[in-house]
């Protein structure tokens, strides 16, 4: 491919993105395309296909960011941008360099990765404020996955809600929901969301009983499903870990959690033509947990046997076995890994998880209280979120304090 031909497809990417041209967008993007950015912020991790793309281009217009190109860079066989953004929202601004570099395949981009010059200025830039309202304006954010004929709509939502995800499965004719958050006017903004598909949501799954993941259930008409044993343990410890939480924010979560009146079986089932395995995770994150995958697209919902780029919720310490977990699921070799907490992304997701327990696991054994254990893992990780998560802990990894 000839220079001009690289700088043509690199200017109509920032031309589309800048427009919010859907159309110009995927005539120089690969159906499949990922878009990677570091950090935390509402731009930041990997968005999955054009309409994840045009997300962040609503996103950018949004925050009114100015893109100007400064340079264009060839390849052996890509091309790269580097850019100057600029923009001011409320009295925060943001004047950063980035490079994006864009993969090529067969004369459309199939993968970009930005490099930023200040990732800690995009962090405080692109963030909304953290107190449920109503409103127009989603304070979540939305990441489409396509896998075959598939779309994931993987809602996360802000640092109050422990940036939690609900994962909405569209298949042909219906809507599957992952996962029930923790507030409920976050659970209104993904039942608001699956209402713009046009399709009913049919099932919602719980997949343990954690209270980030069930306490916002209210929010929906459609019938819960879980597994047995985590049916049990919601009917038996559900309402008094809602009662807690409630007493934090209560006009924002419920005082009674909702039960599951259908029980999934580990197994097979074909969902509108579509395989979708339905798995029981024991002793990682906590005893019993739902995974769901669609193995033939090579895709994986792990929810909290990984998360991405936020604190992890380790109270349970079962460290051991859920290193094994991690390791047994990237064998599989799945391709795409949507988190229970965090943006989406690929295998990459398994070997960052694994690290981070492993540190938590040393610097747990060598801390003598929660400030001392937190401020070791925000040193460790400084740019991840969900540092709420590590509040909420405290009182489960050391009771003698509390």
């Amino acid at each position: 491919m000839r220079e001009t031909e690289k700088r043509e497809i690199a200017h109509k990417f920032i031309k589309g993105l800048t427009n919010q041209d859907g159309a110009l967008l995927r005539t120089i993007l690969t159906d499949d395309v990922i878009w990677s950015l570091p950090g935390t912020s509402l731009m930041s991790g990997e968005a999955h296909g054009v309409d994840a793309i045009l997300k962040r281009s609503e996103i950018l217009r949004g925050f009114n960011v100015k893109i100007e190109i400064q340079h264009v860079a060839y390849g052996l066989k890509d091309v790269a941008l580097l850019l100057h953004n600029t923009g001011k929202e409320r009295d925060t601004v943001l004047d950063e360099h980035l490079a994006t570099v864009c993969h090529l395949e067969d004369g459309r981009i199939r993968r970009l990765d930005t490099f930023i010059s200040d990732v800690a200025m995009l962090n405080a830039f692109f963030v909304r404020e953290e107190t449920p309202q109503r409103g127009t304006t989603m304070q979540g954010t939305i990441t489409i996955t396509e896998a075959g004929g598939v779309k994931i709509h993987t809602y996360t939502a802000p640092e109050l809600g422990w940036c939690v995800n609900s994962h909405v499965i569209e298949f042909a004719t219906q809507l599957v929901v992952i996962d029930a958050q923790y507030m409920l006017p976050f659970a209104k903004e993904v039942v608001r969301h699956a209402e713009t598909l046009g399709k009913p949501v049919t099932r919602l799954y719980l997949t343990h009983y954690h209270p980030d993941h069930i306490l916002g259930a209210a929010a929906f008409s459609a019938p819960i499903y879980a597994l047995r044993e985590v049916q049990a343990k919601i009917e038996a410890a559900g309402d008094r870990v809602a009662s807690e939480e409630h007493e934090k924010h209560p006009d924002a979560i419920p005082t009674r959690a909702e039960r599951p009146g259908r029980i999934v079986t580990p197994g097979t089932e074909t969902i509108d033509g579509v395989q979708v395995d339905f798995i029981r995770l024991q002793h990682a994150e906590t005893e019993n947990a739902l995974m769901v995958s669609l193995p033939h697209y090579g895709l994986l919902i792990t929810q909290d046997l990984v998360y991405h780029n936020v604190h992890v919720f380790i109270a349970e310490r079962a460290f051991g076995t859920w290193l094994k977990a991690i390791k047994h699921y990237q064998d599989q070799r799945f391709t795409k890994v949507l988190p229970g907490h965090g943006a989406p992304g690929g295998p990459e997701l398994f070997d960052k998880m694994a690290d981070y327990l492993s540190l938590a696991q040393q610097a747990l054994s060598e801390s003598s209280d929660g400030d001392h254990f937190k401020a070791r893992l925000i040193s460790a990780f400084p740019d991840f979120a969900g540092r709420v998560l590590l509040d909420h802990q405290e009182r489960f990894l050391f009771p003698s304090r509390q």
